[in-house]
């Protein structure tokens, strides 16, 4: 019996110290964005938040449907952002660790100077907040469900999805294309 408790307390305490080691939800909100529209896009980081939001309250509903335990919102962006999937390393380990506070990420370009991006992170992090606290309109008009870039777009099938227009959502390198199930009625 001992031996069994003592393995819960060992369980119990791991399973806490992964918890308090996940970064809170803001953070992980802030991070997103800045892997799918860089930087100086408020439009594109709004419709990610709001699209992936719509996707999380769907997915979470048929999942308390069927009797599981619905995902929180950080687990969604976590699981559907691809700047979280794969190695850390590159891009994705200098994003992954932006601060929520001052300081450097790790693994960030010599090349680039973080005093020039440091306020641009600021203000999308500062944003993701007042997106968590419903300040920030959704520029698609509750439309899109889905979200991706160049590679995605590609894949959509026309007759099932069509494109929404969600303002400035690309600068000249990267885009971020939304997308609404095409729902064609027949007469």
């Amino acid at each position: 019996m001992w031996l069994a408790l003592s393995a819960l307390w060992v369980y119990i305490g791991t399973a806490s110290a992964r918890r308090d080691s996940m970064p809170p939800t803001q953070l992980v909100l802030a991070r997103a964005v800045v892997g799918e529209c860089g930087w100086t896009l408020p439009d594109c980081e709004a419709g990610v938040w709001h699209t992936l939001q719509r996707r999380w309250q769907e997915v979470s509903t048929r999942r308390v449907g069927r009797g599981q335990r619905a995902y929180s919102l950080r687990f969604m962006f976590l699981a559907y952002c691809s700047i979280f999937k794969g190695p850390h390393v590159g891009r994705a380990k200098w994003i992954r660790t932006l601060p929520d506070h001052t300081g450097i990420p790790r693994g960030w370009p010599q090349s680039a100077r973080w005093d020039r991006h440091e306020p641009h992170w600021h203000r999308v992090y500062l944003r993701a907040g007042l997106f968590l606290r419903a300040k920030v309109t959704d520029p698609c008009d509750g439309k899109p469900v889905h979200t991706g870039g160049r590679m995605d777009r590609a894949r959509m099938n026309p007759s099932k999805w069509r494109e929404v227009d969600c303002g400035n959502t690309g600068d000249g390198i990267h885009r971020q294309f939304f997308w609404e199930p095409n729902t064609i009625i027949d007469n």
